[in-house]
């Protein structure tokens, strides 16, 4: 009988170091394929690999690159949390290959960011347009429209210290899934969003998870300020020779104004919050409860409606209820025709005449000399069949900005330049 407990005690031993090697395996080429997957986009390192009987594994001193962010991320631990270790065990391969089934936890702490590169409201307006920038914007601060690393190293900051957690509530006899996420960025404040999604838009494969077809049932977004309001104002206000209440109300007027001059049109709630919150700092809260589930696909049902009782939308100060709250996206702007010029025969006509001489003609233009022709007419032939035609605003490594006078009104539209076949100028 000893031998016996002996000998199963030995193959219990050597079967969890198995596992353990096993989950070690899978960790390196789950890592190894993500790499592999984002190489053309992040640099990404890391030392070592760990895991426990509780049913986490951890990456340590992860260094983390997006090229187009310019800035370099140093993690020393990334954690990953399963129900156990049985759930590591199956949950792990299914990793490997996209699926996030199983994982209940992410944790990434303590993160260092240097004051370098890109801030991601950069990153945010070069991929989708300046407009998307507009609501993180600074105001009333002299001629600065954001904070510049230089002007947080004038204000004592000189990295950013953060942690950043993730937790995945996915019952299984639930129609729910509940995502939390606590950013904590220090003396930038700290982030807390709750939310809730219908289990059935979500996808637990990364690769197919698709924003329009996500099923939003509430959502809870408070944020913490830890002092960095009182260096803003300080900062700006010494600026501009104006006190702290004077720059906080100004901040909020011309926030409200530029955010109209977008389509989106926020009440006089708001704007007092935005004032109020700068002045005073603390807490803030906003609130989504919704009586019929929303996805971005019935974007076009929610403009020119006030969307403070269609979303169920509250909003708290330091504790206290925000009233006159409105917000609306005017459906003019958010619905201008588009300039898409389909080949018809009376088009294809057109390009019998251009061809020959009789009117203005078009000849192509190489992408490298785009950046020489900012504010000429251009046409673009898209691999679709489509067209467009307009004035070239402006270029980046990604996208082209061509603008089109409609209804007395420029309208800006971003064209991919991976879904351009040709590039003409109008001579």
């Amino acid at each position: 009988m000893k031998k016996n407990i002996v000998i199963a005690v030995f193959l219990l031993v050597v079967t969890l170091f198995g596992t353990k090697a096993f989950v070690a395996l899978f960790a390196y080429q789950t890592m190894e394929s993500l790499k592999q997957t984002l190489q053309k986009d992040v640099s990404l390192t890391y030392s070592w690999i760990s895991s426990s009987y509780d049913g986490a594994i951890v990456f340590h001193d992860l260094v983390v690159t997006p090229y187009r962010l310019k800035r370099t991320f140093y993690i020393e631990q990334a954690e990953l949390q399963y129900d156990g270790y049985l759930g590591l065990l199956f949950g792990l391969p299914d990793l490997k290959d996209g699926h996030w089934r199983g994982l209940q936890r992410i944790i990434f702490e303590p993160v260092r960011i240097p004051f370098e590169g890109r801030n991601p409201e950069q990153l945010l307006a070069l991929e989708y347009g300046d407009k998307f920038a507009v609501p993180f914007g600074v105001y009333a601060c002299g001629d600065r429209s954001r904070m510049t690393h230089k002007d947080h190293r004038a204000m004592g900051l000189n990295e950013v210290e953060a942690s950043l957690d993730i937790k995945l509530d996915n019952s299984p006899d639930s129609e729910e899934l509940g995502l939390s996420v606590m950013l904590d960025l220090n003396a930038l404040g700290k982030i807390q969003l709750e939310s809730r999604w219908a289990t059935a838009s979500m996808s637990s494969h990364f690769s197919k998870l698709q924003l329009e077809h996500l099923v939003l049932k509430s959502l809870s977004l408070t944020h913490i300020e830890n002092g960095y309001f009182r260096r803003l104002s300080n900062y700006c206000s010494a600026l501009t020779g104006t006190g702290r209440e004077h720059f906080s109300a100004e901040s909020a007027r011309q926030w409200r104004t530029t955010l109209s001059e977008t389509g989106i049109d926020v009440g006089e709630g708001l704007e007092s919050l935005y004032r109020d919150y700068l002045l005073q700092g603390g807490q803030a809260n906003l609130s989504l409860k919704l009586a019929d589930p929303f996805s971005t696909r019935d974007f076009e049902s929610i403009l020119d409606q006030d969307l403070i009782p269609r979303f169920g939308i509250k909003a708290a100060l330091n504790g206290e209820p925000v009233a006159k709250l409105k917000l609306r996206l005017n459906g003019d702007h958010f619905r201008p025709p588009e300039p898409v010029i389909e080949l018809t025969d009376n088009v294809k006509r057109g390009q019998d005449l251009l061809e020959a001489g009789t009117l203005s003609r078009f000849i192509p233009l190489s992408e490298s000399e785009l950046d020489l022709h900012l504010g000429r007419q251009v046409r673009l032939k898209l691999k679709d069949g489509k067209q467009f035609q307009g004035e070239l605003v402006s270029i980046n490594e990604q996208k082209l900005e061509i603008a089109q006078l409609i209804g007395g009104g420029k309208v800006a539209y971003f064209l991919s330049r991976d879904k351009i076949e040709q590039i003409e100028l109008r001579r």
